[in-house]
């Protein structure tokens, strides 16, 4: 392994820890009502607050993205299409 991919994997490695750190929440035990109110604010904030509909160009873009991501495939294993 050359210097360059030993650099990139150090770098992975920092990125792996983070998401440990911060844990995963289990969307599975959110309610019903509380999965819909979230879903509608995130969208919100992504359109009218980021600005980042479509195309997100920074962190907290893709960070909000992904968890409107995850909101919507939570709500669609419980059979509602958001």
């Amino acid at each position: 392994m050359n210097p360059d991919e030993k650099e990139l994997f150090a770098q992975l490695e920092d990125v792996f820890q983070a998401v440990e750190e911060e844990g995963v929440q289990n969307l599975r035990d959110v309610s019903l009502d509380d999965l819909l109110k979230e879903f509608a604010e995130i969208t919100d904030y992504i359109m009218h607050t980021l600005g980042q509909t479509r195309f997100p160009v920074t962190q907290e873009g893709r960070d909000a993205h992904a968890r409107r991501n995850a909101l919507q495939l939570e709500l669609r294993r419980r059979g509602i299409e958001a």
